[in-house]
């Protein structure tokens, strides 16, 4: 197997982080399952993946649930098997039975692919109960520990790739996989500190992958909050392990969030590639955060305007594309931004993206898709003012404002408009 084949375009879908963090549950996942189904895998959405904690028993608001260890035993327990592998929680998915083999039908079934999240590492419990590593002869999960541990969720261990036994309890986790018929992976607390013992546990995950006969996407997400995440001088060892990495943290309906990632895209835009594809984190578009944390529920706050900044950059990046508000309590005025056919097909098959003008606050993006350009004119400075811009049409060539579907009037072939901050005017040319 090659694993660009994987994802020959930048995979697109519903996960459940934004709305139900580390809570949703099967009910709650079967609801967009069939949302996307019904209404948007006619353009071109097909994943859908459950997010973290899926074998933590409770439910609760988003933040990131601690396990406390003392007495040799922990208040929580995560469900695992006898060899230290994560299963659904019984709690919230009644129908898993020690597998998701289920829900990748429940997908399956209705033309759609299916995911889930997976924390870099070993389970702790697995550490501290000693549980034998699935395919070895006395090796235990306490055995193959590195130290590295995830530092904003305690339920995982680090894993020491050098030591025997580690890439055997990887491939016993993805042979569960492949029987369950999993398609993505969501890898987390992988791309940031991107040290020597994370790449070589990336490095495992991807061999696991392949060890198992069953292709399956390979998403990396940072986990510790910072500005930035992947390090574009990692960029070759992403593009041969990876098929997306985050380079953000996690991005949420915040103007600010959506201003500070254009700096960092510019760095990894020359990086996209077939199988391979710079993550600028989930659409927060829709009915959000019904499990409470970080603001409440809510509609997203992003504006019109900032929404259509949002798809556009996403899709000169080629970004992969996860919607993340719950589907069915979305607004009909968030849910079209998932129906924009034109803007799916730059994110889905442009080429020659770039960065045409370099600025803090007036960038100006392009892409082509067969032979129309398309040209990007941003305004992210901040404040009210707006900017005035003007721009030449080689002779015999219309333009069309995207959004809009309007053709742009000319006068000696140039045209002119208005950008407020925080607005977007993006040009197809085209004879």
């Amino acid at each position: 197997m090659n694993k660009n084949d994987f994802a020959v375009k930048p995979p697109m879908g519903w996960n459940s982080y934004d709305c139900f963090g580390h809570s949703v549950d099967e009910k709650e996942f079967k609801e967009n399952v069939d949302y996307v189904a019904k209404n948007l895998k006619q353009y071109g959405w097909e994943y859908c993946v459950v997010d973290f904690c899926w074998s933590y028993p409770l439910k609760g608001i988003i933040n990131a649930p601690h396990q406390n260890f003392e007495n040799g035993k922990f208040d929580v327990e995560l469900w695992l098997d006898d060899y230290g592998r994560p299963i659904p929680a019984p709690t919230k998915f009644p129908s898993a039975n020690g597998s998701f083999k289920y829900l990748a039908d429940y997908c399956h079934e209705r033309g759609l692919k299916f995911g889930i999240h997976l924390m870099r590492g070993i389970p702790r419990q697995a550490v501290e109960y000693k549980l034998p590593i699935y395919g070895t002869d006395g090796i235990t999960a306490d055995m193959i520990i590195s130290g590295e541990d995830c530092d904003w969720l305690n339920h995982n261990k680090g894993i020491d790739m050098d030591k025997e036994g580690a890439q055997a309890f990887l491939d016993s986790i993805f042979k569960q996989y492949a029987e369950w018929e999993v398609d993505y992976i969501k890898l987390d607390d992988a791309a940031r500190p991107y040290s020597l013992g994370r790449r070589k546990e990336v490095e495992g995950y991807h061999k696991a992958i392949m060890n198992c006969g069953r292709p399956m996407v390979l998403s990396l997400s940072p986990g510790a909050i910072s500005h930035e995440s992947a390090p574009v001088e990692e960029a070759e060892h992403f593009i041969k392990y990876a098929n997306a990495w985050r380079i953000k943290d996690d991005v949420w309906d915040n103007v600010r969030h959506l201003r500070d990632i254009f700096p960092i895209a510019k760095k990894w835009v020359n990086f996209i590639g077939e199988g391979h594809y710079p993550d600028c984190d989930m659409l927060p578009i829709g009915r959000l955060l019904k499990c409470g944390g970080f603001g409440g529920e809510r509609d997203s706050r992003l504006t019109q305007s900032e929404k259509e900044v949002m798809l556009t950059l996403w899709a000169l990046m080629r970004s992969p594309l996860m919607m993340g508000g719950h589907l069915p309590e979305s607004k009909g005025e968030d849910l079209k931004f998932y129906k924009q056919k034109e803007i799916i097909s730059i994110n889905q098959n442009s080429t020659d993206n770039r960065v045409i003008v370099d600025s803090d606050k007036y960038p100006v993006w392009g892409a082509k898709v067969d032979d129309k350009e398309y040209q990007a004119y941003f305004n992210i400075a901040k404040g009210i003012v707006p900017k005035y811009t003007r721009i030449n049409i080689p002779e015999g060539y219309k333009a069309f404002d995207v959004w809009t579907g309007q053709e742009e009037k000319q006068r000696k072939g140039k045209i002119g408009f208005w950008l407020k901050p925080m607005s977007v005017k993006l040009i197809r040319k085209e004879k």
